[in-house]
Protein backbone atom coordinates (compact mmCIF):
# COMPACT_ATOMS: atom_id res chain seq x y z
CA UNK A 1 0.00 0.00 0.00
CA UNK A 2 0.74 3.65 -0.45
CA UNK A 3 3.05 5.11 2.55
CA UNK A 4 3.78 8.99 3.10
CA UNK A 5 6.75 9.85 1.43
CA UNK A 6 9.74 10.62 4.01
CA UNK A 7 10.71 13.52 3.65
CA UNK A 8 14.17 14.45 4.27
CA UNK A 9 14.44 18.42 5.87
CA UNK A 10 16.96 21.00 5.95
CA UNK A 11 19.63 21.05 8.14
CA UNK A 12 19.31 17.45 10.14
CA UNK A 13 22.51 16.06 8.36
CA UNK A 14 24.39 19.37 10.00
CA UNK A 15 22.70 18.64 13.65
CA UNK A 16 23.86 14.81 13.54
CA UNK A 17 27.34 14.86 15.83
CA UNK A 18 30.04 12.37 14.31
CA UNK A 19 30.47 10.83 17.27
CA UNK A 20 26.67 9.72 17.19
CA UNK A 21 27.55 8.72 13.57
CA UNK A 22 30.48 6.86 14.76
CA UNK A 23 28.94 4.92 18.05
CA UNK A 24 25.72 3.89 15.69
CA UNK A 25 28.08 2.29 12.95
CA UNK A 26 27.73 -1.10 14.29
CA UNK A 27 23.97 -0.45 14.90
CA UNK A 28 23.45 0.19 11.34
CA UNK A 29 25.91 -2.71 10.37
CA UNK A 30 24.14 -4.79 12.21
CA UNK A 31 20.67 -3.81 11.22
CA UNK A 32 21.41 -4.36 7.46
CA UNK A 33 22.47 -7.70 7.81
CA UNK A 34 19.31 -8.53 10.52
CA UNK A 35 16.67 -7.07 8.10
CA UNK A 36 14.73 -9.13 5.27
CA UNK A 37 15.87 -8.98 2.00
CA UNK A 38 11.97 -7.40 1.08
CA UNK A 39 12.86 -4.39 3.43
CA UNK A 40 16.00 -3.66 1.96
CA UNK A 41 14.39 -3.62 -1.54
CA UNK A 42 11.74 -1.74 -3.12
CA UNK A 43 8.08 -1.58 -1.22
CA UNK A 44 5.50 -3.56 -4.00
CA UNK A 45 2.50 -0.32 -4.32
CA UNK A 46 -0.58 -2.43 -5.27
CA UNK A 47 -4.14 -0.26 -6.77
CA UNK A 48 -7.26 -1.72 -8.89
CA UNK A 49 -8.83 -0.80 -11.69
CA UNK A 50 -12.01 0.70 -12.39
CA UNK A 51 -13.77 -0.61 -15.46
CA UNK A 52 -15.47 1.90 -17.43
CA UNK A 53 -16.28 4.85 -15.07
CA UNK A 54 -18.02 7.38 -17.15
CA UNK A 55 -20.52 4.66 -18.02
CA UNK A 56 -22.21 5.29 -14.02
CA UNK A 57 -23.59 8.47 -12.43
CA UNK A 58 -21.75 11.01 -10.74
CA UNK A 59 -23.09 9.66 -7.56
CA UNK A 60 -22.64 5.62 -8.43
CA UNK A 61 -19.01 6.77 -9.11
CA UNK A 62 -18.64 8.97 -5.51
CA UNK A 63 -20.05 5.31 -4.26
CA UNK A 64 -16.92 3.02 -5.80
CA UNK A 65 -14.81 5.73 -4.97
CA UNK A 66 -15.78 5.76 -1.34
CA UNK A 67 -15.55 1.98 -1.58
CA UNK A 68 -12.19 1.64 -2.80
CA UNK A 69 -10.80 5.04 0.17
CA UNK A 70 -13.11 2.53 2.87
CA UNK A 71 -10.66 -0.53 1.83
CA UNK A 72 -7.33 1.36 1.51
CA UNK A 73 -7.33 1.58 -2.33
CA UNK A 74 -4.70 4.79 -3.24
CA UNK A 75 -4.12 3.83 -6.65
CA UNK A 76 -6.61 2.80 -9.94
CA UNK A 77 -5.45 2.56 -13.31
CA UNK A 78 -8.69 4.02 -16.11
CA UNK A 79 -8.88 5.63 -19.33
CA UNK A 80 -8.59 9.72 -19.19
CA UNK A 81 -9.50 12.16 -21.96
CA UNK A 82 -9.36 15.93 -21.65
CA UNK A 83 -12.61 16.07 -21.54
CA UNK A 84 -15.16 17.75 -18.27
CA UNK A 85 -16.91 14.60 -17.05
CA UNK A 86 -13.18 12.63 -16.86
CA UNK A 87 -11.16 15.82 -15.14
CA UNK A 88 -13.88 15.99 -12.68
CA UNK A 89 -13.48 12.49 -12.01
CA UNK A 90 -10.03 12.37 -11.31
CA UNK A 91 -10.78 15.39 -9.17
CA UNK A 92 -13.05 14.23 -6.88
CA UNK A 93 -10.84 10.87 -6.75
CA UNK A 94 -7.70 12.97 -6.09
CA UNK A 95 -9.41 14.54 -3.08
CA UNK A 96 -9.86 11.04 -1.58
CA UNK A 97 -6.39 10.33 -1.88
CA UNK A 98 -6.70 8.04 -4.69
CA UNK A 99 -4.32 8.76 -7.15
CA UNK A 100 -4.49 7.53 -11.03
CA UNK A 101 -2.51 5.64 -13.84
CA UNK A 102 -3.89 7.16 -16.66
CA UNK A 103 -4.16 5.12 -19.25
CA UNK A 104 -4.29 7.16 -22.60
CA UNK A 105 -3.94 6.34 -26.42
CA UNK A 106 -2.57 7.36 -29.82
CA UNK A 107 -4.97 9.96 -31.14
CA UNK A 108 -6.56 9.05 -34.87
CA UNK A 109 -7.97 11.22 -37.60
CA UNK A 110 -11.53 10.68 -37.33
CA UNK A 111 -12.91 8.59 -39.86
CA UNK A 112 -9.83 6.59 -40.61
CA UNK A 113 -9.02 2.94 -40.81
CA UNK A 114 -11.40 -0.44 -40.57
CA UNK A 115 -14.07 -0.64 -38.93
CA UNK A 116 -14.30 -1.69 -34.81
CA UNK A 117 -12.51 -5.03 -33.91
CA UNK A 118 -14.47 -8.43 -33.36
CA UNK A 119 -17.18 -8.86 -30.77
CA UNK A 120 -15.18 -8.18 -27.33
CA UNK A 121 -11.91 -6.61 -28.37
CA UNK A 122 -11.53 -2.83 -28.70
CA UNK A 123 -9.57 -1.92 -32.06
CA UNK A 124 -9.13 1.76 -30.60
CA UNK A 125 -6.84 1.06 -28.00
CA UNK A 126 -4.08 0.48 -30.05
CA UNK A 127 -4.69 2.17 -33.55
CA UNK A 128 -0.65 2.76 -34.49
CA UNK A 129 -1.43 2.12 -38.02
CA UNK A 130 -3.23 5.32 -38.17
CA UNK A 131 -1.93 7.54 -35.56
CA UNK A 132 -1.68 10.75 -35.67
CA UNK A 133 1.57 12.84 -34.24
CA UNK A 134 -0.15 16.32 -34.40
CA UNK A 135 -3.80 15.20 -33.10
CA UNK A 136 -1.62 13.30 -30.08
CA UNK A 137 0.47 16.11 -29.39
CA UNK A 138 -2.93 18.27 -29.17
CA UNK A 139 -4.92 15.90 -27.04
CA UNK A 140 -1.79 15.23 -24.53
CA UNK A 141 -1.34 19.20 -24.13
CA UNK A 142 -4.92 19.82 -23.29
CA UNK A 143 -4.91 17.08 -21.25
CA UNK A 144 -2.06 18.15 -19.04
CA UNK A 145 -3.06 21.43 -19.16
CA UNK A 146 -6.83 20.54 -17.61
CA UNK A 147 -4.98 18.46 -15.33
CA UNK A 148 -2.41 21.58 -13.79
CA UNK A 149 -5.60 23.80 -14.13
CA UNK A 150 -7.26 21.31 -11.62
CA UNK A 151 -4.31 20.69 -9.41
CA UNK A 152 -4.15 16.94 -10.04
CA UNK A 153 -1.46 14.94 -9.77
CA UNK A 154 -1.07 11.35 -11.81
CA UNK A 155 0.08 8.63 -10.24
CA UNK A 156 1.56 7.66 -13.45
CA UNK A 157 0.94 7.71 -17.52
CA UNK A 158 0.17 4.63 -20.06
CA UNK A 159 0.11 5.44 -23.38
CA UNK A 160 -1.38 2.64 -25.30
CA UNK A 161 -2.63 -0.84 -24.35
CA UNK A 162 -1.36 -4.18 -25.21
CA UNK A 163 -0.07 -3.15 -28.36
CA UNK A 164 1.89 -6.07 -29.14
CA UNK A 165 -1.57 -8.12 -30.04
CA UNK A 166 -3.32 -8.00 -33.57
CA UNK A 167 -7.37 -7.99 -32.08
CA UNK A 168 -6.38 -4.68 -29.90
CA UNK A 169 -4.92 -3.02 -33.23
CA UNK A 170 -7.47 -1.32 -35.58
CA UNK A 171 -4.54 -2.31 -38.33
CA UNK A 172 -5.01 -5.73 -38.14
CA UNK A 173 -7.33 -7.81 -40.36
CA UNK A 174 -9.69 -8.62 -37.40
CA UNK A 175 -10.21 -12.16 -36.11
CA UNK A 176 -7.77 -13.75 -38.08
CA UNK A 177 -6.07 -17.24 -37.10
CA UNK A 178 -2.20 -16.19 -36.20
CA UNK A 179 0.69 -17.01 -34.25
CA UNK A 180 3.55 -15.57 -31.30
CA UNK A 181 6.10 -13.56 -33.31
CA UNK A 182 9.80 -13.46 -31.84
CA UNK A 183 12.10 -10.84 -32.72
CA UNK A 184 13.60 -12.37 -35.92
CA UNK A 185 9.95 -12.36 -37.05
CA UNK A 186 9.77 -8.36 -37.03
CA UNK A 187 11.60 -8.60 -39.77
CA UNK A 188 10.94 -11.46 -41.99
CA UNK A 189 7.46 -12.36 -41.25
CA UNK A 190 4.75 -9.75 -42.93
CA UNK A 191 3.06 -9.57 -39.64
CA UNK A 192 5.68 -8.86 -38.10
CA UNK A 193 6.46 -5.96 -40.01
CA UNK A 194 3.55 -4.76 -39.50
CA UNK A 195 4.43 -5.05 -36.00
CA UNK A 196 7.93 -3.68 -36.35
CA UNK A 197 6.37 -0.45 -38.51
CA UNK A 198 3.49 0.22 -35.73
CA UNK A 199 6.36 -0.03 -32.73
CA UNK A 200 8.46 2.51 -34.93
CA UNK A 201 5.20 4.77 -34.70
CA UNK A 202 4.23 4.12 -31.18
CA UNK A 203 7.94 5.65 -30.42
CA UNK A 204 7.25 8.66 -32.02
CA UNK A 205 4.07 9.43 -29.98
CA UNK A 206 5.95 8.36 -27.24
CA UNK A 207 8.36 11.16 -27.50
CA UNK A 208 5.51 13.40 -27.60
CA UNK A 209 4.15 12.31 -24.97
CA UNK A 210 7.28 12.91 -23.11
CA UNK A 211 7.89 16.21 -24.31
CA UNK A 212 4.66 17.71 -23.36
CA UNK A 213 4.83 15.73 -19.57
CA UNK A 214 8.40 17.42 -19.02
CA UNK A 215 6.94 21.20 -19.83
CA UNK A 216 3.75 20.51 -17.04
CA UNK A 217 3.65 22.57 -13.78
CA UNK A 218 2.45 19.91 -11.69
CA UNK A 219 3.27 16.36 -13.21
CA UNK A 220 6.55 17.10 -14.80
CA UNK A 221 7.86 13.88 -12.38
CA UNK A 222 4.72 11.70 -13.24
CA UNK A 223 6.37 8.77 -14.57
CA UNK A 224 5.84 7.26 -17.82
CA UNK A 225 4.88 3.77 -18.54
CA UNK A 226 5.15 2.30 -21.90
CA UNK A 227 2.19 0.64 -22.85
CA UNK A 228 1.28 -2.56 -20.85
CA UNK A 229 2.01 -5.88 -22.95
CA UNK A 230 0.28 -9.27 -23.19
CA UNK A 231 2.58 -11.82 -21.86
CA UNK A 232 2.75 -14.88 -23.69
CA UNK A 233 4.98 -17.25 -25.23
CA UNK A 234 4.88 -20.50 -26.45
CA UNK A 235 4.02 -23.29 -23.69
CA UNK A 236 1.90 -20.75 -21.56
CA UNK A 237 -1.70 -21.44 -20.95
CA UNK A 238 -3.16 -19.26 -23.33
CA UNK A 239 -1.34 -20.39 -26.00
CA UNK A 240 -4.35 -21.60 -28.32
CA UNK A 241 -6.51 -18.19 -27.38
CA UNK A 242 -4.18 -15.90 -28.72
CA UNK A 243 -2.50 -18.34 -31.88
CA UNK A 244 -6.60 -18.20 -32.45
CA UNK A 245 -7.25 -14.52 -31.87
CA UNK A 246 -4.78 -12.59 -33.96
CA UNK A 247 -0.74 -12.39 -34.17
CA UNK A 248 1.22 -11.46 -30.62
CA UNK A 249 5.03 -10.80 -30.56
CA UNK A 250 6.57 -11.79 -27.18
CA UNK A 251 7.03 -9.15 -24.48
CA UNK A 252 11.31 -9.76 -24.93
CA UNK A 253 10.87 -9.13 -28.65
CA UNK A 254 8.66 -6.20 -28.08
CA UNK A 255 10.66 -4.45 -25.58
CA UNK A 256 14.10 -5.28 -27.39
CA UNK A 257 12.65 -3.79 -30.85
CA UNK A 258 11.66 -0.41 -28.61
CA UNK A 259 14.76 -0.46 -26.62
CA UNK A 260 16.81 -0.25 -29.89
CA UNK A 261 14.73 2.71 -30.98
CA UNK A 262 15.50 4.83 -28.40
CA UNK A 263 12.65 3.40 -25.50
CA UNK A 264 14.65 3.40 -22.26
CA UNK A 265 14.92 7.15 -22.63
CA UNK A 266 10.82 8.09 -23.55
CA UNK A 267 10.14 5.72 -20.32
CA UNK A 268 10.31 5.27 -16.75
CA UNK A 269 8.73 2.06 -16.15
CA UNK A 270 7.84 -0.96 -18.79
CA UNK A 271 4.00 -2.09 -18.55
CA UNK A 272 3.32 -5.71 -18.53
CA UNK A 273 -0.06 -7.85 -18.35
CA UNK A 274 0.31 -10.60 -16.51
CA UNK A 275 -2.58 -13.24 -15.60
CA UNK A 276 -1.81 -16.41 -13.98
CA UNK A 277 -3.62 -19.26 -15.11
CA UNK A 278 -1.56 -22.16 -15.67
CA UNK A 279 -2.38 -25.00 -13.60
CA UNK A 280 0.04 -25.56 -11.25
CA UNK A 281 2.80 -22.88 -9.19
CA UNK A 282 6.07 -24.12 -11.03
CA UNK A 283 3.79 -23.44 -14.28
CA UNK A 284 2.34 -20.28 -13.37
CA UNK A 285 6.03 -19.04 -11.98
CA UNK A 286 7.71 -19.74 -15.27
CA UNK A 287 5.04 -17.83 -17.21
CA UNK A 288 5.81 -14.86 -15.09
CA UNK A 289 9.61 -15.00 -15.18
CA UNK A 290 9.86 -16.16 -18.61
CA UNK A 291 6.91 -14.61 -20.21
CA UNK A 292 6.15 -11.33 -18.22
CA UNK A 293 9.03 -9.70 -16.61
CA UNK A 294 12.29 -11.22 -17.98
CA UNK A 295 12.42 -7.11 -19.06
CA UNK A 296 12.06 -5.64 -15.99
CA UNK A 297 15.38 -4.45 -14.18
CA UNK A 298 16.08 -2.27 -11.38
CA UNK A 299 16.49 1.47 -12.15
CA UNK A 300 20.26 2.22 -13.52
CA UNK A 301 20.43 -0.88 -15.15
CA UNK A 302 21.75 -1.12 -18.68
CA UNK A 303 19.59 -3.32 -19.82
CA UNK A 304 16.10 -2.53 -19.01
CA UNK A 305 13.85 -0.68 -16.80
CA UNK A 306 11.50 -1.64 -13.80
CA UNK A 307 8.04 -2.42 -14.62
CA UNK A 308 4.67 -1.72 -13.53
CA UNK A 309 2.22 -4.60 -13.99
CA UNK A 310 -0.48 -2.67 -15.16
CA UNK A 311 -2.65 -5.64 -15.37
CA UNK A 312 -2.78 -8.57 -13.45
CA UNK A 313 -6.36 -10.94 -11.90
CA UNK A 314 -7.19 -13.99 -10.97
CA UNK A 315 -11.25 -15.32 -11.92
CA UNK A 316 -13.89 -16.47 -9.31
CA UNK A 317 -16.70 -17.79 -11.45
CA UNK A 318 -19.40 -17.82 -8.68
CA UNK A 319 -22.20 -16.08 -8.64
CA UNK A 320 -23.91 -16.49 -5.24
CA UNK A 321 -23.34 -14.72 -1.85
CA UNK A 322 -21.60 -15.22 -0.08
CA UNK A 323 -18.57 -15.39 -2.27
CA UNK A 324 -16.40 -18.67 -1.08
CA UNK A 325 -13.23 -17.17 -2.31
CA UNK A 326 -10.92 -19.59 -0.97
CA UNK A 327 -9.36 -21.06 -4.19
CA UNK A 328 -8.79 -17.56 -5.58
CA UNK A 329 -7.31 -16.47 -2.87
CA UNK A 330 -4.81 -19.14 -2.51
CA UNK A 331 -3.14 -18.56 -6.01
CA UNK A 332 -3.37 -14.16 -5.35
CA UNK A 333 -1.19 -15.32 -2.20
CA UNK A 334 1.29 -16.98 -4.31
CA UNK A 335 1.08 -14.45 -6.71
CA UNK A 336 1.18 -11.39 -4.54
CA UNK A 337 4.55 -13.60 -2.82
CA UNK A 338 5.96 -13.78 -6.18
CA UNK A 339 5.35 -9.79 -6.96
CA UNK A 340 6.73 -8.78 -3.42
CA UNK A 341 10.15 -10.65 -4.68
CA UNK A 342 10.38 -8.77 -7.94
CA UNK A 343 9.55 -5.71 -5.84
CA UNK A 344 12.74 -6.67 -2.81
CA UNK A 345 14.70 -7.09 -6.20
CA UNK A 346 14.18 -3.77 -7.64
CA UNK A 347 12.55 -5.37 -10.61
CA UNK A 348 8.71 -4.32 -10.16
CA UNK A 349 7.19 -1.17 -8.45
CA UNK A 350 3.54 -1.66 -9.04
CA UNK A 351 0.56 -4.09 -9.60
CA UNK A 352 -2.96 -3.15 -10.92
CA UNK A 353 -6.16 -5.96 -10.01
CA UNK A 354 -8.26 -6.37 -12.72
CA UNK A 355 -10.97 -5.45 -11.59
CA UNK A 356 -12.60 -3.41 -8.92
CA UNK A 357 -16.18 -3.77 -10.05
CA UNK A 358 -17.90 -6.17 -13.02
CA UNK A 359 -18.72 -3.52 -16.12
CA UNK A 360 -21.55 -1.33 -15.97
CA UNK A 361 -25.22 -2.78 -16.75
CA UNK A 362 -23.55 -6.46 -16.08
CA UNK A 363 -25.97 -9.08 -14.89
CA UNK A 364 -23.62 -11.23 -13.98
CA UNK A 365 -20.61 -11.10 -11.39
CA UNK A 366 -17.84 -10.62 -13.33
CA UNK A 367 -14.72 -13.36 -12.89
CA UNK A 368 -11.97 -11.45 -12.06
CA UNK A 369 -13.90 -8.77 -9.96
CA UNK A 370 -13.18 -8.18 -5.92
CA UNK A 371 -15.90 -6.42 -5.08
CA UNK A 372 -18.99 -8.29 -5.25
CA UNK A 373 -21.72 -9.32 -2.39
CA UNK A 374 -21.20 -5.31 -0.85
CA UNK A 375 -17.50 -6.01 0.04
CA UNK A 376 -14.58 -6.89 -0.60
CA UNK A 377 -13.60 -10.85 -0.89
CA UNK A 378 -10.76 -12.30 0.47
CA UNK A 379 -8.70 -12.25 -2.21
CA UNK A 380 -9.19 -8.40 -2.89
CA UNK A 381 -7.88 -8.06 0.65
CA UNK A 382 -4.86 -10.13 -0.31
CA UNK A 383 -4.54 -8.40 -3.57
CA UNK A 384 -4.84 -5.23 -2.08
CA UNK A 385 -1.18 -5.89 0.32
CA UNK A 386 -3.01 -7.18 2.95
CA UNK A 387 -0.21 -9.65 4.61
Amino acid sequence: MYEPDLVRQPGLVNDVKWGDVKNSYWFILLTIFLLPAAALGQQLQTGVIFLQPMKYTVAEQNDILDQMQANGVRLIRTAILPERAYIDFAKRAYAKNIQIDALIVPQVPRGIGPTPAAEGFNSNWSSLSYADPTLSRQFMQKLFQQLDTNGIVLAGVELGNEINWSDVNAGFPQSIQGKILQFSDLQTDPQGQQFAANFSQYLKILAILKEVRDSSTLNRQTPIISAGLVSINTGDADTNFFENHGYSVTISATIQYLRAGGLDNLVDFYGIHYYPKDATPAARKRHLDVSAVSVCQPAGATSGKPCWITEWGVDNPQQTCPTDDTARAAIVTETMNNFRELASAGRLADVFYYAWNSPPGSQRIDPPSIYRCGQLTEAGHLALGAP
